[in-house]
């Protein structure tokens, strides 16, 4: 990987990423923001997951609109029955 230092001096340095946790088996729900596309990204990024995980589907559920935060009974309801949630997607 190469770095750029903000003084602009350029510099080859390994990253090393720590080990990901084993994540065989989760459940994986979705919380779609519906900003646009985001529900056909987070149901290919699940499926994806699911099958390199050996995962399940866990709810999805849809905010009622993209400015204003998810109920809290969806919250709660995803926190109860899933092991991760795909949240957040941006323009």
């Amino acid at each position: 990987m190469l770095i750029v230092r903000p003084d602009g001096t350029p510099t080859e340095e390994c990253a090393k990423l720590a080990p990901a946790p084993d994540a065989t088996g989760l459940v994986v729900g979705i919380l779609d923001n519906r900003k646009d596309n985001a529900g056909r990204l987070f149901s290919v990024m699940q499926q994806e997951f699911i099958s390199q995980a050996a995962g399940r589907a866990g709810p999805a559920f849809q905010k009622s609109y993209v400015n204003i935060p998810a109920q809290p009974e969806v919250i709660v309801g995803l926190a109860d029955a899933c092991d991760l949630v795909l949240v957040g997607s941006g323009d």
